[in-house]
């Protein structure tokens, strides 16, 4: 998944954003998405639209590489199935292997497998106030329909794509 395909299909982008990500900055953006949601009236929906954006803009906050002048990409949006959000951020190769592990350890569990990881990890404190300890991905993948992910060597550093997929219903 990249970025010009967002562009390239049929797809209606609510938000787009290009900048260093910050605390303030998801405040700001669930004021802007709680606006944009009113005329949806699911609020099971949209809590699970709020979590999952506030989980991948702690995870740019917690992996990006904090070099001068490079900003992170968030996107909200929608095609005829899905919500999404889509994220676009530059990584370390250390950061990739921790993502990279992370994902493989449950992309490939089931709804209840990735509840039992995530039970497991919590209780074991694996991860607790550790930046980028994985907990904030089981937590996308607790209530994703889907998830895809991507890296693009960029230099010495990669690019991480990142699509999580809501379910419209």
């Amino acid at each position: 998944m990249k970025l010009e395909e967002l562009f390239e299909n049929d797809e209606i982008i609510f938000l787009t954003y290009l900048k260093v990500i910050t605390q303030s900055f998801i405040t700001a953006t669930i004021d802007v998405l709680e606006k944009i949601d009113d005329e949806c009236k699911n609020i099971t929906f949209s809590n699970k639209l709020y979590t999952i954006f506030i989980e991948v803009a702690q995870n740019i906050m917690h992996y990006r590489c904090r070099e001068k002048g490079f900003k992170a990409f968030i996107a909200v949006g929608e095609n005829s199935e899905f919500q999404y959000i889509f994220t676009e951020n530059l990584v370390k190769e250390e950061n990739k292997k921790k993502i990279e592990k992370l994902f493989k350890e449950f992309l490939h569990l089931d709804k209840s497998g990735i509840k039992k990881l995530y039970k497991e990890k919590r209780k074991s404190g694996e991860g607790k106030h550790i930046k980028g300890g994985g907990i904030g991905f089981l937590e996308i993948a607790k209530i994703a329909e889907k998830i895809e992910y991507s890296f693009e060597h960029f230099e010495d550093k990669y690019i991480f794509s990142l699509k999580i997929f809501l379910s419209k219903k």
